[in-house]
């Protein structure tokens, strides 16, 4: 049997040999030691004849080999041959002398690859390092983690050197590595005091050892930079406060959580008007005395602004809010400036509970938005409470929304004709288009209810469009039944004028028709010149080349009337019904209406009397000289089928007519 043995060990390629402890002679040696070192043999040093000494190494494992006769590891570099070879060193007992017996893998590849890597890893600007799995142990640590920590030497536990801690990290980034998968984790330093961005792979060496090989990044300027980005994003710069998005990004928060609370939207009453005489200076600072406030006031200082002069914060009540306007309004009104503390800055609000009236944020401001803007009682600053009532109408506003669309597409939208009467012409010569809606379980609804609607959901421009063509359409008509030509008014509203486009759909549907553009006016309001005044002129330029005329509506409702008479190219005036009820308890009114249609008359602009009712109205308007006059005296709004007839007939002029209007 010790013949096999001595052959196995002879012929393999593994090195062996034994070595004498007193002397350190080499007693045998197996043949793949000798080829490795050819001029070694026996009864020389082994220290002499491997590693090139005149002595014994001081660090030799033969010596603890001897003392505590355990078996010792560890990996040897002979330079000699620049081979490096995995030893183990066992106590033994030959012919009754103690001796070591040595046996040695060539490890050079393994090894060159692991050197390789921790080149690869030293060459890096990011940290790295390898860990052992099992022990925690640093085994390497490449240069840029060296500057990071002068004087860190592997060996010792990771999470003490590099995490300054006493036991493993409660998130080891370790215990989520898998054979060929990478992990990567972020990680706050608190020995760098930075932000680390771990990646970490896993590492087998050929003695099976379980090594994982981390390289990291730092990541602070980055948390940094996003924090600064969060912060544009979610916050006004200007004041400080959270904006629309922060808004809706926590109320979704609150929602998601089945908080119940109340939002306040308060709003800022009077602020152009601020902007206007003091200044946008002065106008953003009071934003900000404001702004300031609602941080003082509202706890955590959740507040935000979500529109121009808009503020929004949540409350657990609506007299919480309310209290919290109160603090608000005393702080600002210590801050104004002295020539602004006399003027005017009421602050509407409204609260409103969420999620028993909305379970959105965008539902939260549109309901809050609409009991705000239907707030029919005049004076402002009041404080406003979103009740079951506003519920039913948001919901009736919903349907509505729905049942426009679905007219706007069957095309069951109206229209109806008002018939002008001309006392000029002694006949009547024009009428006014007025769209009209009725819905089977819903009944009629009113211009005023669903006019604003379809301007809020952008349906207005396909709203007017579709008056005009059916205008058109009855014009056409009227010309192939021989009947004589009339004009036409069609309300146009600012936001559809204001439109791009407006122009070249509003003139391909006339030109299609081949009708005559003098047959058409277009009544606009005031409100036209919220846009820029030579931005306006140009549109309505373009038009009046093309023959369509202008009159100016609800005149007499405004603050700046008789500027506009002057300033727009129009060919007519209406005046507004309120003027005309007001004249019979006033004679201010009626003065006022005297003055108006001299104006007229000097400018050459035709008067049109709106909403005439009665004789008395009639003898009193043609006397001071109205010459046109619209109401149900004349003729109440009729369907399209009727107005042919309307016209046709003598008998529908009224006997009051007969009275010659003032030439």
């Amino acid at each position: 049997m010790a013949t096999i043995e001595e052959f196995i060990v002879e012929t393999s390629n593994t090195f062996a040999g034994i070595i004498d402890f007193d002397t350190y002679e080499i007693r045998w040696m197996n043949r793949a030691t000798s080829e490795t070192f050819p001029l070694a043999k026996t009864g020389d040093a082994c220290y002499r004849i491997f590693f090139d000494r005149s002595s014994p190494c001081t660090d030799c494992p033969l010596l603890s080999v001897r003392q505590n006769r355990q078996t010792v590891s560890q990996q040897v570099f002979f330079e000699k041959t620049r081979r490096w070879i995995e030893m183990n060193y066992q106590y033994a007992e030959i012919d009754g002398q103690p001796c070591g017996v040595c046996t040695g893998t060539d490890i050079t590849g393994l090894k060159s690859s692991l050197i390789m890597t921790e080149n690869v890893l030293d060459s890096l600007h990011a940290i790295a390092y390898i860990i052992d799995r099992n022990t925690y142990e640093l085994r390497f640590a490449n240069r840029a983690l060296k500057n990071h920590l002068p004087g860190l030497v592997p060996g010792k536990k990771c999470h003490q050197v590099l995490w300054d801690r006493t036991a493993p990290c409660d998130v080891c980034p370790m215990t989520e590595l898998k054979a060929n998968h990478s992990h990567n984790i972020e990680m706050y330093n608190p020995k760098f005091r930075r932000l680390l961005s771990l990646d970490g792979v896993l590492l087998k060496t050929a003695q099976n050892e379980d090594l994982a090989v981390f390289t990291g990044h730092d990541v602070t300027h980055r948390l940094e930079y996003e924090s600064k980005l969060k912060k544009l994003a979610y916050f006004d710069s200007m004041l400080d406060v959270g904006n629309a998005a922060g808004f809706h990004r926590n109320v979704e928060l609150a929602l998601r959580e089945g908080k119940n609370a109340h939002l306040c939207l308060a709003s800022i009453k009077n602020f152009n008007n601020v902007n206007m005489l003091y200044g946008r200076e002065r106008g953003d600072f009071i934003l900000k005395s404001f702004a300031s406030g609602f941080l003082k006031h509202v706890p955590d200082g959740r507040a935000y602004r979500v529109g121009g002069c808009k503020f929004a914060f949540v409350t657990d009540s609506p007299e919480k809010g309310m209290t919290v306007l109160d603090n608000v309004w005393k702080d600002v009104c210590v801050s104004l400036p002295s020539e602004v503390k006399n003027f005017h800055i009421p602050v509407d609000s409204v609260s409103i509970e969420f999620p028993r009236f909305a379970n959105t944020p965008e539902m939260l401001l549109i309901h809050a938005e609409y009991k705000l803007k239907t707030n029919t009682k005049s004076e402002y600053g009041k404080r406003m409470v979103f009740d079951d009532h506003d519920r039913q109408m948001m919901e009736r506003r919903f349907l509505l929304t729905s049942v426009i669309r679905k007219a706007l597409d069957d095309e069951t939208f109206r229209i109806f004709y008002q018939p002008i009467y001309s006392f000029r012409n002694q006949s009547y010569t024009k009428a006014e288009a007025l769209l009209r809606l009725y819905d089977e379980n819903l009944g009629w609804i009113t211009p005023d209810e669903f006019i604003p609607i379809a301007e809020e959901q952008g349906l207005i421009h396909d709203l007017g469009l579709y008056v005009l063509e059916h205008v058109c359409r009855k014009l056409v008509d009227r010309k192939k039944k021989g009947l004589p030509p009339v004009g036409i008014h069609i309300n146009v509203s600012t936001v559809q004028f204001s439109k791009n486009g407006f122009f070249a759909s509003f003139m391909e549907i006339i030109d299609r028709y081949g009708i005559d553009p003098s047959q058409i006016v277009m009544e606009v309001t005031e409100s036209i010149m919220i846009q820029s005044f030579d931005f306006i002129m140009a549109i309505m330029k373009r038009f009046i080349d093309r023959g369509v005329c202008f009159s100016l509506d609800d005149f007499g409702t405004g603050y700046s009337s008789l500027n506009y008479i002057a300033a727009l190219p129009i060919s007519s005036i209406k005046l507004d019904k309120s003027f005309i009820d007001r004249s019979e308890k006033s004679d201010v009114y009626a003065l006022l209406i005297k003055n108006v249609v001299e104006i007229a008359r000097g400018l050459k602009i035709e008067l049109i009397v709106e909403g005439v009712e009665t004789t008395g109205q009639v003898k009193t308007l043609t006397k001071i000289g109205c010459e046109a006059m619209q109401g149900y005296y004349f003729s109440k709004p009729l369907p399209e089928t009727e107005l042919d007839n309307f016209f046709y007939q003598d008998i529908s002029r009224p006997a009051a007519c007969e009275t010659s209007a003032v030439s």
